[in-house]
């Protein structure tokens, strides 16, 4: 009776496929989708697609996976969901979360990590190849697989074959072989899809919002079919791009702008191109509205930027320094607005120098010239953008001693209050207790600058609203009690020192409610900002432990920048806050203002593995400040989930306390340095983001 059913159901899907054939000659390019196991495929098995570069994919499904449990008995009334995050975090790699929740007793919840990676190499006559892991480092592994696939579009239609090894010796494993299916896309809405996958066979059908309607984003459901088991199951998938497309291309257009490069070696070739440049400039000249530093200076101070100078120096050279109080997203956009309003302007200079500040120290210099950066400004060519890197200059130890400043400080930011606003957020995911526990607060950091680097600051928290299980007499509300009431959290005193490209910040206080004591952090970094060395250094002691309670912390970190894609890569040693000593892999990368991180953690007792998403919290402009004070949201909101890998022995416990390094409410890199992201090769790549700063808010 199933056979004939079977039969059937696969004579409605060619059935099917006939009537919607004609419908092929619309269809868009092969876009990539989530499986229902979390990596990108057809139904349940992989294809060789990742998810798309700076894309994030959710994906909620209702398929029960009975032949990968111990369930024999079929019991119809089974349920299971699955909740899939994923990033297309390089244009070869994707990496995606799973958790999965069922109501039935032998199984109750499973966190899970995936990763995927495609061969960069496309062939007009060879198939795509990727290799995959699946279930990595999970507590029971039901999904744990290994696999290799290849795949080839043939017009409107896509065949994927591989072999997979499945890692445990459960009965009726899905991969454990070969598999294979194929999806033929009628639409950029529609598609249809059958797999067999080394065990059961489906078909489904994708359906989506098509893009003429809906192109910022991509949402689309899947219905599915088990022809083996006869059972029926959804899900739904949304894909958000964290960036623009043309970013992505960025790496590509630099390799073709490399070939177009004029040889500035040549003198001659120098002299033709600043002739031009010149002609350029002066056809582009315009009636402007600034025509004395005097002028550049109040502009500024009104427009919200504090500690307001303008003076210039050497031959034709003007310079500027100000704080950034009022770009909350990325300091590159008060650079791009000061350098904008200098070059678009009537002032009678050759160059320009800008400095920033932070809480009255310098945290980067950048010099150029006025005619490239306002060719560039009217005219953004590649030619251009080439000119204006050749010869910007960046450093985070200007010395300006000769500028000859032509008035008063304007806009000064000491003894100003500001208020910092976030949510905190305590969570537990896919645990014994729950699918999702949580307790929000609200914090309140109120902070002000008295004297160059030296900050006073007090950080208080209020719970808003918790999940059941962090009531008082429940499991979590045990755990967390102090987290129950409201408190001052953190409350000190922060010394930051400058020299050369050394950044030191001492911060003597309360911490963590309890603890009392001292915190250093120090930052050395390379000029282009590809290298840096970090160090963290806490003695703390609990004040109302009874028996002795002392954090000694002490961490080095390597850091190193890939510019092209703005991935950083780190490797941290040291002892950690629970006085376990380990190190942590890390691997992260800013989409735009979004940083997306990966890392692993071996620490003394447990292994770790973790994601964590970074976001400003906040307008990219915000209100100035006024003579009362400030206040603003959270330029670097963030969220974290990470999960202990099963141990040799087959074990996995639960270990939330290993591997945690200590934050202070103005973590050095964070705060003084825009997130790590003041080096010459970061900004070298984004001065397009510059450009369009000014263009906007100008």
């Amino acid at each position: 009776m199933v056979v004939n059913d079977s039969r059937y159901k696969t004579f409605n899907l060619y059935l099917l496929l006939l009537l919607i054939s004609p419908l092929y000659l619309f269809a868009d390019d092969f876009k990539n989708h989530l499986s229902l196991q979390g990596y990108t495929g057809l139904i349940n098995t992989p294809n060789a697609q990742v998810i798309e570069e700076g894309s994030a994919v959710f994906q909620f499904n209702n398929q029960f996976d009975n032949h990968l449990r111990f369930y024999e008995n079929k019991d119809s009334t089974a349920s299971e969901e699955s909740y899939i995050f994923g990033i297309g975090f390089l244009s070869s790699l994707e990496i995606t979360g799973r958790l999965v929740n069922s109501e039935e007793p032998t199984f109750i919840r499973d966190l899970s990590a995936s990763i995927k990676y495609k061969l960069p190499y496309e062939h007009e006559y060879l198939p795509n190849f990727a290799v995959g892991a699946q279930d990595i480092g999970s507590a029971s592994s039901y999904y744990n697989n290994t696999y290799a696939v290849l795949d080839k579009e043939f017009w409107s239609l896509r065949t994927s074959i591989g072999y997979g090894k499945a890692g445990d010796n459960k009965s009726g494993k899905r991969m454990d072989g070969v598999f294979g299916g194929v999806e033929f896309q009628a639409t950029d809405w529609l598609s249809v899809m059958a797999e067999h996958d080394g065990e059961e066979n489906h078909v489904a059908m994708r359906l989506g919002i098509p893009n003429s309607i809906l192109s910022s984003f991509n949402i689309n459901s899947i219905i599915t079919q088990n022809l083996t088991e006869s059972a029926t199951s959804f899900a739904v998938n949304i894909a958000v791009p964290l960036f623009g497309k043309e970013k992505i291309k960025r790496a590509k257009t630099e390799k073709k702008l490399e070939k177009e490069r004029i040889d500035f070696s040549k003198k001659d070739s120098i002299q033709k191109v600043e002739r031009a440049e010149t002609s350029l400039s002066l056809n582009n000249k315009e009636k402007r509205s600034l025509s004395s530093p005097l002028e550049l200076q109040k502009k500024l101070a009104d427009f919200g930027f504090e500690n307001v100078k303008v003076g210039s120096y050497g031959d034709g050279v003007i310079y500027v320094e100000c704080e950034n109080s009022i770009f909350d997203h990325n300091d590159l956009d008060a650079l791009g607005y000061i350098i904008g309003s200098i070059v678009d302007s009537d002032l009678d200079y050759k160059y320009y120098t800008v400095t920033l500040l932070k809480s009255g120290l310098q945290t980067v210099s950048l010099g150029g010239s006025i005619v490239r950066y306002r060719n560039y400004l009217k005219d953004p060519t590649p030619h251009h953008l080439l000119r204006i890197k050749s010869n910007l200059v960046v450093t985070r130890d200007f010395d300006n001693s000769e500028v000859k400043f032509v008035g008063k400080k304007l806009n000064s930011s000491r003894f100003k209050p500001k208020v910092e606003l976030s949510p905190g957020l305590v969570t537990t995911v896919g645990t014994e207790v729950g699918v999702l526990d949580y307790l929000v607060s609200l914090r309140a950091n109120l902070y002000t600058s008295l004297y160059d680097g030296l900050i006073v600051s007090a950080m208080y928290e209020s719970p808003m609203v918790h999940s059941n299980d962090f009531d008082d007499d429940k499991v979590y509300g045990q755990m967390y009690s102090d987290k129950l009431d409201s408190r001052l959290v953190n409350a000190g005193v922060h010394q930051t020192l400058h020299y050369n490209n050394i950044l030191s910040t001492t911060s003597i206080g309360r911490f963590y409610t309890d603890y009392i004591g001292v915190m250093n952090q120090t930052n050395l970094a390379s000029t282009s900002g590809n290298h840096a060395l970090s160090m963290k250094l806490a003695f703390l002691d609990n004040r109302d432990s009874i028996e002795s309670d002392e954090r000694k912390v002490y961490l080095g970190t390597y850091r190193y920048l890939y510019e092209p894609f703005d991935l950083f890569g780190e490797v941290t040693y040291g002892q950690y806050w629970n006085q376990d000593r380990g190190f942590t892999l890390k691997l992260k990368r800013f989409f735009d203002d979004t940083e997306i991180s990966f890392y692993y953690t071996k620490a003394e007792f447990h292994q770790y593995i973790g994601a964590r998403v970074s976001f400003p919290l906040t307008f990219r402009k915000i209100a100035k400040a006024s003579s009362f004070g400030q206040i603003k949201g959270k330029s670097d909101f963030n969220y974290g989930l990470r999960t202990t890998i099963r141990e040799s022995d087959g074990s996995n416990r639960l270990a939330p306390s290993g591997g945690i390094v200590p934050k202070s409410d103005f973590e050095l890199e964070s705060y003084y340095l825009n997130r790590d992201r003041l080096g010459a090769s970061y900004i070298k790549e984004h001065i397009e983001r510059m450009r369009k700063a000014y263009l906007e808010y100008k």
